[in-house]
């Protein structure tokens, strides 16, 4: 047993940076009037705004041609972070971030109905018990989340955004609209409270995900921003406790994120900017917050 945690464990190390940036998934994609991308111009630049898809298949590519013309037109491209540059990132600090230190377990800071229902969800994956005890609950809610959709086939290898980063590395200008550090300050200061609110939304919304995730990725190949809200912000209308997890996991970053494109605008240039899909949709959506601030956002 020992050995099999510590091989869980190692291989935690090398997956953790994976299973911090996951949102939804994919099946193939076919071509329609819209898709998930919107056109911004100013008077000195043009950006191009994608909402992506960070799991995929690998069958799904190339994407429609609309989507590849666009980031071959770009002169940069910026994403919500680089995840290929690990130069800056300390497995270390990662580690005490996403764990209890010393003899601290999750027992102590989630209740017993929480812990039951986490329990027999790693029984499920074939985890012991002591791999998830030591490990904070915003991160197992995360890790959960990402084994569910790898059960689907789905693979953080051919998200778009590493698809695009992989071609722009060497090529074109790269910007991160956010940082590493900044995404694990989101959770760094989660509550108590809040965490386990995310954890047990993510637990009781495992079911319904594997339901509607034909209709989520049905909406992003078809362009449909108005299903995609629905899906993405009806939980919230069903439980108001989750607007605390929504402002600091949509709200906040949206607001940041456009700030950063508004610069790119300001300055000359063709830019590709890919940010999850969630990020672009809704009146706190960026594309919403685009338009108020007066630009022309046309969707492609």
């Amino acid at each position: 047993m020992t050995k099999r945690l510590n091989n869980d464990i190692a291989a935690l190390r090398c997956l953790v940076v994976v299973l911090l940036i996951n949102l939804i998934a994919s099946q193939a994609v076919s071509a329609g009037e819209r898709v998930f991308m919107w056109k911004v111009d100013s008077p000195k630049a043009t950006a191009y705004i994608l909402g992506t898809v960070h799991m995929m298949k690998m069958e799904m590519y190339p994407l429609d041609s609309r989507i590849e013309n666009a980031f071959k037109r770009s002169d940069a491209y910026a994403l919500e972070f680089n995840i290929d540059d690990v130069t800056n990132i300390q497995m270390g600090t990662i580690l005490s971030d996403v764990s209890y230190g010393g003899g601290d377990t999750i027992q102590k800071h989630i209740s017993k109905e929480t812990y039951d229902t986490l329990q027999k969800k790693f029984v499920e994956y074939g985890f012991p018990i002591e791999y998830m005890t030591k490990f904070r609950p915003w991160f197992l809610a995360i890790t959960i989340e990402t084994l569910e959709y790898q059960k689907l086939g789905l693979d953080p290898r051919y998200g778009i955004d590493k698809y695009f980063l992989q071609q722009a590395e060497g090529k074109k200008s790269i910007i991160e609209l956010e940082s590493f550090d900044s995404q694990m300050d989101l959770f760094r200061t989660m509550t108590e409270k809040d965490q386990e609110l995310f954890l047990v939304y993510t637990l009781n919304d495992i079911e319904d995900g594997r339901k509607n995730l034909d209709i989520l990725m049905t909406a992003w190949s078809d362009g449909d921003s108005k299903i995609m809200e629905k899906m993405m912000f009806d939980p919230l209308k069903e439980d108001r406790q989750l607007s605390r997890i929504y402002e600091k996991l949509f709200y906040e970053r949206n607001r940041n994120m456009t700030d950063k494109i508004i610069k790119m605008l300001a300055q000359k240039g063709t830019y590709f900017v890919a940010v999850g899909a969630g990020h672009l949709v809704g009146k706190q959506g960026i594309i919403e917050l685009l338009s108020h601030k007066g630009y022309a956002v046309r969707q492609q």
